[in-house]
């Protein structure tokens, strides 16, 4: 198989895409999606490690100047990467925001558990004694 940086190129594409539908899906809480997307992409990573290594093998045997190749895929290696750190942040941020959601919704669960306490600790009337 001859590996092409126009392959290569595509591959990183695709996970432009992937990273571009994390996003979309960690803005809309969508962890299914989220958890999706990065599977999707680990599976990737294989492909794209297994056809850089292909293509090195391949270009060094042609003997082929690929200083102008590397230089746009470290190119959009950095974008990718910059992509996948903000992503990083959106989730942290989620994750916070999470966090104090549950925090209030159990301060709340206190606030009922002691309400309901005070009206169940009340004593019962007695009737029963006088019958």
């Amino acid at each position: 198989m001859t590996s092409t940086p126009a392959d290569i190129f595509k591959l990183y594409e695709e996970w432009r895409t992937l990273t571009e539908a994390e996003t979309s899906a960690i803005m809309a809480s969508n962890w299914a999606q989220v958890k999706q997307c990065q599977a999707a992409k680990q599976r990737l990573q294989e492909v794209i490690v297994r056809t850089t290594e292909e293509a090195n093998l391949q270009w060094k045997h042609a003997g082929a100047d690929l200083k102008q190749v590397e230089h746009k895929l470290r190119c959009v290696i950095n974008e990718l990467i910059c992509m996948e750190m903000k992503n990083a942040e959106f989730l942290e941020s989620r994750k916070a925001e999470v966090q104090n959601e549950l925090a209030s919704l159990d301060q709340s669960r206190r606030n009922l558990d002691k309400i309901q306490q005070s009206y169940s600790s009340a004593p019962r009337p007695m009737w029963q004694s006088f019958s």
